[in-house]
């Protein structure tokens, strides 16, 4: 298994501009480096999760209460029990 060095996330296109923004190829790219998956979704049913997650996120921060994207996907891998490789 390929372990790159360096991971750069960047989240809303600060440093690279990508139209077009796709969430399922990041948790395809991210299922690379899963440690542990205990009850095995895949990245799709991953995505379709988020979906539903992100919108009721959004729903909520226009009073302060949402999550960063950061916060959203940690607390997201961790509620579906998916463990990646810290690559730090």
């Amino acid at each position: 298994m390929f372990i790159p060095k360096m991971v750069i996330f960047d989240y809303n296109g600060t440093l690279v501009h990508k139209s077009g923004f796709e969430p399922p190829s990041g948790h395809k790219a991210l299922f690379r480096y899963i440690k542990n998956n205990k009850n095995n979704p895949t990245a799709s049913l991953v995505n379709e999760f988020s979906k539903v997650l992100y919108k009721e996120n959004e729903a909520t921060s226009h009073r302060g209460a949402g999550l960063k994207m950061w916060q959203f996907y940690s607390q997201l891998y961790e509620y579906l029990h998916i463990e990646l490789f810290y690559l730090i």
